[in-house]
């Protein structure tokens, strides 16, 4: 509770996400409405009295060169939803401290009861109390503290649900956690109550980030609603994943404030679509203390991830590409997919369906949405040799296998309860586009790391007909890309090729011969002229036949005398219906922008005008006349009959 007339109530009711990268970023990129600052500099935050403010800075001029003293032992907690977090950091903290360190956890298994409490010793298969976290926690020193589970502002939530540990618990063990590093992914954490601004006699401002400052600890916690997955490590639980895994890298000290950046770029640079969720928590992780404060640790140390090779990148030989610089390389991706242990489906009253969900993970992981079939994720290096920036990707080549009947695992965010597991829903296959550029690490003068990547997804969804419970799933293994790269930013007069938009695509036709073989595609691809149209595609599939299980694509040519209108031909192998075709229409500019048509998911049908619904599969039938009378007098009624076969 804060005074109706504060900047905190105001912040609260106008839903004002707090956080202080800006401080610290060069570049703020617009996302949807939205401004995210970019990490970059290190920001630290000291509150909140004049003493505490001072101690802090004591303290850290006391430490010899910065550094905190080496750390011997650490602590790590957790529950539900937050145990897969918990687990990796208590690895990356029991390998930093090495063999002789004190490795102290207190963690539950996901799924346990909450009335299944504590009996004698905690134990994973136990959910613990407050008590047990006060004897863990305020017990003995720890250096390391990685507290996950539930919290307000000032206090707990054990793993019982039922029993709690506020700040005041702590505020009566001084000194405890001096010179420690203090990490949680607790909702509120980091928020921090001014005491002006609270409602006398009912607010209890002695938050965690104003004790972690009585205590001379460094605190890196969420001024929010911090976020996970229920099934996998995401959103908030990952970055501190992410972080807990920086405090490792390289030899010697490592300031803290600079790996909750590096946590974060490295956040950014994994991802196929920065939701709201992402965003908020990246923005609301907070570091309170001195960001350059470093932790040393004894042990366990790893080198800096590495980086491909990039791709080297050849001039178009013709067209507008080759007066503007437009350069190509051809990228094969080769999806490693493993499939996921059965996960059962529960009725509302949490018993067992018999049905199981399902997904793939891929080598970078998964790639979980809200609402959305959890995709295998696979990130490559295709920064390019020669300078240029990657503008474009297309979609020229794929062999895949469909599995009908599957029930896709939904991303189901959570703050304080497990989420719910949706249906999925889509008449056409999810995600439409399979590969998707991240550009965070290129971005200049951010301290990043200066590549691009490419990030494939490579298994799609569809809803099956007629049972909207259950998908098709598409796996993906192999696909066939063509890169664009240019570093074209000049102007020529007025006109600036680079601000050019992709191609737009539209008049999508199509002929095919009365004897059929093969289908003729026309388009017409229109763009800004500065940047012309470089190069256009037909690449296509089937529903069922001999084109099924497979993409693959022909170039369509420019007509001579109308400049917008494209036109290819591919042909129809014996055997394949014409109703089961699929294809997709795609265009690139002089610049390397890539348009793509598919009407609106469902891909173009050979003989189907834009907007007609999809003829079903065609069934081979046949009809014959039933056995009647052999002889009958004029104008008496005869009874006649036929038998439709195949239908």
């Amino acid at each position: 509770p804060t005074l109706d007339s504060s900047a905190s109530e105001a912040s609260l009711r106008r839903n004002y996400v707090l956080g202080q990268d800006a401080y610290g970023a060069v570049s703020d990129v617009d996302i949807k409405g939205t401004v995210l600052p970019v990490p970059d500099l290190a920001v630290g935050r000291l509150v909140e009295t004049p003493d505490e403010i001072s101690g802090a800075i004591t303290e850290f001029l006391a430490l010899a060169n910065g550094v905190l003293p080496t750390p011997t032992s650490s602590l790590v907690t957790g529950y539900d939803f937050l145990t897969s977090a918990a687990d990796l950091v208590q690895s990356d903290f029991a390998a930093g401290l090495g063999v002789t360190g004190r490795t102290d956890t207190l963690i539950t298994d996901q799924g346990v009861p909450t009335t299944d409490i504590t009996v004698g010793s905690p134990s994973r298969d136990k959910s613990w109390t407050a008590t047990d976290l006060a004897n863990s926690l305020l017990g003995s020193r720890h250096d390391l503290v990685f507290l996950a589970g539930h919290f307000s502002a000032n206090n707990t939530l054990a793993a019982d649900y039922a029993t709690t540990l506020a700040t005041t618990d702590l505020d009566a063990h001084p000194n405890l956690f001096t010179n420690s590093l203090v990490i949680s992914p607790g909702c509120h954490t980091g928020y921090n109550l001014l005491d002006a601004d609270g409602v006398p006699g009912l607010t209890v401002g002695l938050d965690w980030a104003e004790e972690m400052a009585k205590q001379r600890a460094t605190f890196i916690g969420g001024t929010g609603y911090q976020y996970a997955d229920t099934d996998f490590v995401a959103y908030s639980a990952k970055l501190y994943t992410l972080l807990t895994s920086q405090l490792r890298i390289g030899s010697g000290p490592v300031p803290i404030g600079p790996a909750l950046v590096g946590a974060k770029q490295s956040y950014l640079s994994q991802v196929t679509n920065l939701t709201g969720i992402d965003q908020k928590a990246l923005i609301e992780a907070t570091l309170y203390g001195l960001p350059m404060t470093a932790l040393d640790l004894p042990s366990g140390r790893t080198t800096a991830p590495g980086t491909g090779a990039g791709i080297t990148p050849a001039l178009v030989p013709t067209g507008p590409g080759a007066v503007l610089g437009l350069t190509t390389a051809p990228f094969t991706v080769s999806p490693q997919l493993t499939p996921s242990a059965p996960k059962p489906v529960l009725d509302v009253d949490g018993t067992p369906t018999g049905d199981s969900f399902h997904w793939y993970s891929g080598p970078d992981g998964v790639q979980s949405a809200p609402g959305l079939p959890a995709l295998p994720k696979q990130i490559a290096d295709v920064t390019s040799t020669t300078g240029e920036v990657l503008r474009g990707v297309g979609f020229v080549s794929g062999t895949y296998s469909d599995t009908t009947g599957v029930i896709p695992l939904t991303g189901a965010p959570t703050t304080e309860q497990n989420g719910v597991h949706t249906d999925f829903l889509s008449p056409v296959f999810y995600p439409q586009r399979i590969a998707t550029v991240n550009q965070f690490g290129a971005l200049d003068n951010n301290g990043t790391d200066g590549r691009t990547r490419l990030i494939t997804t490579p298994v799609q969804y569809r809803t099956d007909p007629g049972n909207t419970a259950t998908n098709t799933e598409r796996a993906y293994s192999q696909l066939g890309l063509q890169l664009f790269y240019s570093a074209n930013t000049s102007t020529y007069g007025t006109n600036t090729p680079a601000l050019a938009a992709p191609p737009s695509i539209s008049g999508v036709t199509d002929t095919t011969p009365p004897l059929g073989g093969s289908v003729t595609v026309s388009a017409h691809v229109t763009g800004d002229p500065s940047a012309g149209i470089q190069k256009a595609w037909v690449t296509y599939t089937a529903e069922t036949g001999p084109l099924h299980g497979a993409w693959q694509s022909v170039d369509l040519v420019q007509d001579p005398i109308d400049s917008t209108l494209w036109t290819g031909t591919f042909a129809i192998p014996s055997g394949q219906s014409n109703s089961d075709v699929r294809y997709i229409v795609q265009a690139v500019n002089g610049v390397g922008l890539v348009g793509f048509d598919n009407n609106l998911g469902d891909g173009y049908t050979p003989g189907v005008p834009i907007g007609a619904p999809t003829p079903p599969a065609t069934i081979p039938t046949s009809i014959s006349l039933d056995a009647g009378p052999s002889s009958g007098i004029s104008g008496d009624d005869l009874a006649v009959g036929a038998t439709l076969v195949g239908a």
